[in-house]
């Protein structure tokens, strides 16, 4: 039996069986067809069995389905890193490969520990995160994400954050002027600002301006903080441009992307890193 995620398993419905799918539609067993409007959780950005996805992973699955990248390399993966480096303007200089976003964003959390650790300020381990974040399931994700009924259960279990209030509307200048405050307070304490860039889907498809991004960016480089971008959902040109970031031009520390990576046909997951994180 399948646990089905996000779903009451008392007296649940029975899932819908789904057979086949073509372009933005989903048929069933019956042979009923849906338009995918949540584009299978926001991954889909190109359509079902896209010709040309279908074809690449054919042709790769021909010559190489996998090899560990601990101490070895294949093209593909170096293909893929650099098309990403280029596609953000050579904004960063490595590519971290995982499977999924909430491991991405895993990946920025601890790397953003351990640049403080390795420069010597041990004592920067507060994330500041905001109310409307939705970072992902594992514990790292949860902690920097907001509450619901999803995390409550764990709430003892989960790091301390300082949360702000969504930057949103005439909420704006309030929260970008919390943010200062505290940072003066706390400058030796805070490790990370991490935001999802322009939009908080999940928390209800609420948004910030750019002006509100850069403000922020500004601050965290001000402060000597760290900017982390969860891109999971507004990259891969949700926003119009490859990256959400680029609307405010400005470059984060750390960037996680998945979801519309691979078009919703692999589990595929990157975090790119800065030439200083590294």
């Amino acid at each position: 039996m399948i646990w089905h995620p996000f779903t009451a398993q008392l007296n649940a419905d029975e899932p819908l069986k789904i057979v086949h799918a073509e372009k933005e539609y989903i048929y069933d067993a019956q042979g009923r067809d849906y338009v995918d409007a949540i584009a299978s959780w926001w991954t889909m950005i190109h359509g079902h069995r896209h010709p040309a996805i279908v074809a690449a992973i054919e042709k790769q699955l021909a010559t190489l389905d996998h090899v560990l990248l601990a101490g070895f390399t294949h093209d593909a993966a170096e293909q893929l890193a650099d098309k990403l480096l280029d596609a953000s303007g050579r904004a960063f200089s490595h590519v971290l490969f995982s499977d999924n976003g909430s491991g991405a964003v895993e990946i920025m959390l601890k790397l953003a520990v351990q640049y403080y650790q390795n420069t010597g300020n041990k004592g920067r381990r507060l994330f500041i995160k905001f109310d409307s974040a939705y970072h992902g399931d594992t514990f790292g994700a949860m902690a920097v994400g907001g509450a619901s009924v999803f995390t409550q259960p764990y709430q003892e279990l989960l790091f301390a954050t300082h949360s702000l209030p969504y930057p949103t509307g005439n909420a704006a200048s309030v929260v970008l002027s919390e943010l200062e405050i505290f940072l003066q307070q706390h400058e030796e304490e805070v490790a990370a600002i991490i935001i999802e860039p322009l939009i908080a889907a999940a928390g209800g498809m609420v948004f910030h301006t750019s002006e509100t991004l850069r403000q922020i960016a500004q601050l965290a480089a001000e402060y000597n903080v760290l900017l982390l971008c969860d891109e999971v959902f507004t990259g891969m040109g949700r926003s119009g441009v490859m990256l959400a970031c680029q609307q405010a031009g400005i470059v984060p520390d750390m960037l996680a992307l998945a979801k519309g990576l691979t078009g919703g046909s692999l589990p595929l997951a990157v975090t790119l890193v800065s030439e200083k994180i590294h």
